[in-house]
């Protein structure tokens, strides 16, 4: 009973407190607006494409050998990390290079 009569008489005390934090919540979001970075997009070579066909990367046909996948992966991952093919991009060129069974 006592904290209800309490808050009660401190009604301008509650309001000054609300006005603070109000106050501390702009400043904030005023500081976090301040170190915000605008987006920028990843940079695509245009010329990355045509290198990667340069490099005659291994054309991936299917098979039941379970390492074959696996070993066509690791080459194409090399390629790429050899000519520096952007993460965006390595699905388009990877696909590229599948054939029959393995394209479906």
């Amino acid at each position: 009973m006592v904290e209800i009569n309490k808050s009660r008489s401190n009604g301008n005390s509650q309001d000054a407190v609300v006005e603070h934090l109000a106050t501390l919540i702009e400043t904030q979001s005023q500081q976090i607006l301040q170190h915000v970075q605008p987006y920028k997009a990843p940079r695509i070579d245009e010329n990355a494409g045509e290198r990667f066909r340069n490099l005659n990367p291994p054309v991936f046909e299917g098979t039941n050998d379970l390492m074959k996948p696996e070993e066509w992966l690791r080459t194409i991952d090399n390629i790429f990390k050899y000519n520096r093919v952007p993460d965006i991009e390595k699905v388009n060129y990877a696909s590229f290079m599948l054939r029959g069974s393995a394209w479906f």
